[in-house]
């Protein structure tokens, strides 16, 4: 049945939802080979889970150098992964994790500008990750170099995976000992 012009039916213009952003498939070696170099993959981790950051902030998060920082930033934008942005756009504006509002975290943050703008750095350069739903083409479709670059991929990735697991279960069985001393006390003193 037709609709009249104008009368609201089910999908007029002014009510679809934004449509999300379409999946991109990553099949430039190239861009591969620049995601496939493990400092990269960290760094555009941290700017995912922390937000906008300068070089030298990510240099001291993963205990990196400064000048290979910017270099892999740059290299990292140059394929789109991530991009200049304003100052701290949107973040605890170099907080560190969990220091965001606190007293600690705005004095940390206040230094950490201080020293990113002290005469001779140049300007303060934001970076933040740049969002995306990115593919993989699948196997049968890829070259014998790009199936390289690819394993190179995942090996990093369930290496970071392993990592983070590791990490969970040294905390976990931390959390774990700290309540057995505290129930251990508490009995001691009733």
């Amino acid at each position: 049945m037709a609709q009249e012009p104008g009368t609201p039916g089910p999908e007029t213009p002014t009510e679809r939802t934004p449509a999300t952003p379409a999946p991109v498939e990553l099949s430039d070696l190239a861009a591969l080979k620049a995601l496939a170099q493990p400092r990269r993959q960290r760094m555009l981790q941290h700017l995912t889970l922390h937000g906008p950051a300068t070089s030298a902030t990510l240099a001291r998060a993963l205990g990196l150098n400064t000048g290979s920082t910017s270099y892999h930033l740059r290299e990292l934008a140059r394929y789109g992964f991530v991009e200049e942005t304003e100052a701290g756009a949107g973040t605890g504006v170099g907080a560190g994790a969990g220091e965001t509002g606190t007293r600690a975290g705005v004095a940390k943050a206040a230094e950490e500008r201080r020293t990113e703008r002290a005469p001779g750095h140049g300007r303060e350069r934001w970076w933040r990750a740049v969002p995306g739903d990115r593919r993989f083409p699948p196997r049968s479709r890829q070259s014998a170099e790009m199936r390289h670059v690819m394993d190179e991929l995942n090996h990093h990735a369930y290496a970071a995976d392993l990592e983070l697991f590791e990490q969970l279960q040294r905390g976990s069985a931390e959390a774990g000992r700290g309540r057995t001393r505290s129930r251990t006390r508490a009995a001691r003193s009733g």
